[in-house]
């Protein structure tokens, strides 16, 4: 798994893998997206057919993560462990635990 940095650099790489946004970084005031980019070779083939919906799921959890949707990203994430070949657990793990150690106004955005 790799990970770039920003929109433009993930569309050059759709064409021959799958690309998944993971974090926002907000730095010096600019919003920078992290992307990860996986072969196909690091989907288990069982999990093939189910490819498409698989990364539908990381989408809703990145859409509802951005929300600060906390109890629907704790189940979500849990359920997507094992998706990828487990490449992204300690992403959905961190991610739950940054959204649920949050206060008051939660910020998708990491600050840096």
């Amino acid at each position: 798994m790799n990970i770039v940095l920003g929109k433009e650099n993930a569309e050059q790489l759709k064409e021959k893998n799958i690309v998944l946004e993971l974090d926002t970084f907000n730095v010096s005031g600019k919003d920078i997206v992290a992307y990860c980019v996986l072969g196909l070779e690091d989907v288990p083939l069982n999990d093939l057919p189910q490819l498409d919906h698989t990364i539908k799921l990381h989408q809703t959890f990145v859409g509802e993560l951005k929300n600060g949707n906390k109890k629907f990203c704790q189940e979500l994430g849990e359920s997507l462990m094992k998706a990828f070949n487990g490449l992204l657990a300690e992403y959905y793990s961190n991610s739950i635990k940054r959204l649920n150690q949050s206060t008051d106004k939660w910020n998708y955005a990491i600050i840096k």
